[in-house]
């Protein structure tokens, strides 16, 4: 602990007088009391002493409340007179307050090494946020939101709102550069300082991050769960520190620094982990399903495709990402609807789809599933399906028309029903194939279909009873209703492959 913030700290409740204000590089790592007729003082050792007269220092400079102002006072000696009455009580708190950063520095190092152990920025965050009891918000210089903390919740309604937009509006910029503690805040000053906006229901405390001159970004911590302490104002800077220092190697390593994320880019970039061949430890969760992003447009900047890692593993905090090629893909036990829901804001503001593959058990069957995603994505493209969240359930059908590899064409395999209502809607420009296949992805219910259709339920009804009459179909015998649909689907997969082809 520096001892210039030692006596700042005891400054708040206790009159002191300092003989020698101290170097803001002197820090102190214990606490010790002068007894003795002579001392040989010890580096990095506050000391207190009643009485300075029988006491010879030795081995200056040292660090030193005193109750009496002593006859002479060494050049090297930082020293601070306190009355005696609050002796023992300075020599108490100074005890306390040591305890509180060495435990904060502990709790630091674990960080630190954390982060050097590969741990993913969303679960950096939280492990940070914990130690610190508040929750934190990471952004760039542009306040736009890198990542937060998931494990306090955020009670602030406005910097809610800018967490679910992943950016702060103009209107919140203009208020933050206006504040007049941020227009004083040294550029070169490294310690947090409290900022609260007109209206704010808790301060923050912020630090700045600046890399070689350069503001990269910063870190703030929402007063609410946990009373700010001295030792957050001493962390809340180091912890931005490491947290940008981890981006900026995820942007140069591709995100793969960690032991999951090697195990899924080697199973996904080479045959070494064939079926049955040994994996590396590592405990995968009992199911997995894998999700698959892709931009909608060609993206090269890399910074852009760490934020949606980021945002993804923010999303799925127990998940294990890893970025291959042009696609960012993690590993995870389960989708909730709300991660879903997640999913597709996501989607939008990023302008990407995701692939969910089916649920496996295996981890050498990553490579599988992680292609499973693909094939959702690329034949949502090719059908122009206009949702971005696809499930390789929707699509493994099409994954296997397009496997196949026999003699007989595919509309081989069509109903001769649908050629029979095709003809039908063009000699008397109606809309009856149209009509069949809604009803069947409706699951045959009236009301819906109508209401997909714009149709009134009557006129629904008109129609299906004249595809009756035309086909003969029992619309309650079970093989039929499944081989219209497969025909259905053969027939929009032959359609897109004769529209792709066409000039």
């Amino acid at each position: 602990m520096r001892f210039c913030q030692l006596i700042d700290l005891l400054q708040k409740s206790y009159e002191m007088e300092v003989l020698k204000t101290p170097v803001f590089s002197e820090e102190f790592k214990q606490i010790q009391v002068l007894t003795d007729a002579s001392r040989q003082c010890e580096a990095h050792t506050l000391y207190f002493c009643k009485d300075m007269k029988q006491i010879q220092l030795v081995n200056s400079p040292i660090m030193i409340f005193v109750t009496k102002t002593p006859s002479s006072v060494p050049d090297s000696a930082f020293m601070v007179i306190i009355k005696e009455k609050d002796f023992a009580n300075i020599l108490s708190l100074s005890r306390h307050y040591l305890m509180e950063d060495l435990k904060a520095e502990s709790d630091l190092y674990q960080f630190a090494e954390a982060a050097l152990n590969g741990e993913s920025i969303p679960k950096l965050i939280n492990t940070a946020a914990g130690i610190l009891g508040n929750a934190l918000i990471l952004s760039d210089a542009n306040l736009n939101i890198i990542a937060h903390a998931t494990n306090f919740e955020i009670m602030d309604p406005l910097w809610a709102e800018n967490l679910e937009r992943r950016y702060c509006t103009d209107e919140f910029k203009k208020k933050v550069l206006e504040n007049e503690q941020m227009a004083n805040w040294s550029k070169k000053d490294d310690d947090a300082i409290i900022i609260q906006l007109e209206g704010d229901p808790q301060p923050k405390l912020v630090s700045r991050v600046v890399e070689n001159g350069r503001l990269v970004g910063g870190i703030t911590m929402i007063e609410h769960h946990t009373p700010l302490q001295h030792f957050h104002f001493k962390l809340l800077h180091r912890v931005g520190v490491i947290l940008f220092k981890k981006l900026e190697d995820n942007l140069y390593k591709g995100g793969q620094n960690s032991l999951p994320s090697t195990i899924l880019y080697n199973l996904l970039d080479s045959s070494e982990f064939g079926d049955g061949a040994p994996l590396p430890t590592f405990d995968f969760p009992q199911t997995m399903q894998a999700i698959v992003a892709r931009f909608l447009h060609p993206i090269s900047n890399r910074h852009i495709k760490r934020t949606v890692t980021m945002e993804l593993e923010q999303i799925f905090p127990k998940g294990y990402s890893i970025q291959y090629k042009g696609y960012i893909g993690i590993v995870v036990e389960s989708i909730s609807d709300s991660q879903k829901q997640k999913l597709r804001n996501l989607s939008h503001y990023r302008e990407v789809s995701f692939g969910i593959s089916w649920p496996f058990h295996h981890i050498g069957d990553f490579k599988r599933h992680f292609n499973q995603c693909i094939q959702a994505i690329k034949y949502a493209e090719v059908l122009e399906t206009p949702d971005r969240i696809l499930e390789y359930t929707d699509f493994a059908y099409y994954h296997l028309l397009h496997s196949y590899s026999g003699n007989l064409s595919l509309d081989h395999f069509c109903h001769p029903v649908l050629n029979t209502l095709k003809a039908y809607d063009r000699v008397n420009n109606s809309d009856l194939y149209h009509t069949l296949y809604t009803y069947l992805l409706c699951d045959k219910n009236l009301r819906q279909t109508a209401a997909n259709l714009f149709i009134h339920k009557n006129s629904l009804t008109y129609r299906l009873n004249r595809i009756k009459e035309l086909t003969g179909l029992d619309f309650n015998h079970s093989a039929t209703i499944f081989a219209l649909i497969d025909s259905f689907r053969i027939q929009i997969y032959l359609d897109s492959i004769f529209s792709n082809s066409s000039p």
